[in-house]
């Protein structure tokens, strides 16, 4: 009697040990932590829109949007700004999105013209400097000149309009010709403009180049 008696505790406790473990092993796969799925597209573009679309939300907090796209199982995030609180601030606003480190650049398509001598005239070249580009473009076309912001010899007749939020911030610091100079109606007025973002980024929009005002031409 007694041996059996010792036989059924023995029992019981093997079975109570079995469970535990079941327990103990189900809670332990209920713990594991689920695989992430890579975005599918179409998530990637709607997460891309989304960005686009809070663009004056992430200048709010002093953060510059320069290029937003679908990338290779994440939305390609590149920033005028990129200092280590706006990238991550970004990524947390928006899961899903890969933050380029290096500050974007305001991309330019510009072809190497020629530029003939052009001050020659009876028209006064206006002071532009410390206005925006936008006032800058409209109070040369309004004293009968042409201005370039971005490229030598692409003279522009009408007002400029910023690309990005950045652009609306630059304010002229050069222009070629310079101020009081008299020139031919139509004269392509150079204009460089700079602004200097959160984290001390400095984004230059310019039609200038190193030479510009000293070879006699114009610019």
């Amino acid at each position: 009697m007694r041996i059996a008696l010792v036989l059924l505790v023995a029992s019981l406790a093997a079975l109570a040990a079995v469970l535990v473990f079941a327990r103990t092993s189900d809670n332990e796969e209920a713990t594991l932590p689920a695989a992430t799925p890579t975005p599918a597209y179409t998530q990637l573009t709607r997460l891309v829109e989304q960005i686009t679309r809070d663009e004056d939300g992430l200048v709010d907090q002093g953060i510059y949007v320069m290029s937003a796209g679908v990338g290779d199982g994440c939305a390609k995030i590149a920033l005028a700004n990129p200092t280590a609180p706006n990238v991550a601030y970004v990524q947390r606003q928006f899961p899903g999105t890969c933050v380029q480190r290096e500050p974007a650049a305001r991309p330019t398509t510009c072809t190497q013209t020629e530029r003939p001598l052009a001050r020659e005239g009876s028209i006064e070249v206006p002071d532009l400097r410390d206005l925006t580009l936008a006032e800058a473009s409209r109070q040369a076309v309004t004293a009968d000149l042409t201005y370039s912001a971005d490229c030598l010899g692409a003279a522009a007749t009408a007002p400029w309009t910023p690309v990005g939020p950045p652009d609306e911030l630059a304010r002229v610091v050069e222009q070629c010709p310079r101020p009081g100079e008299l020139v031919r109606r139509g004269t392509e007025v150079a204009l460089d403009a700079v602004v200097v973002l959160p984290g001390g980024f400095r984004h230059r929009i310019s039609a200038l180049d190193d030479g510009a005002c000293r070879d006699g031409r114009n610019p």
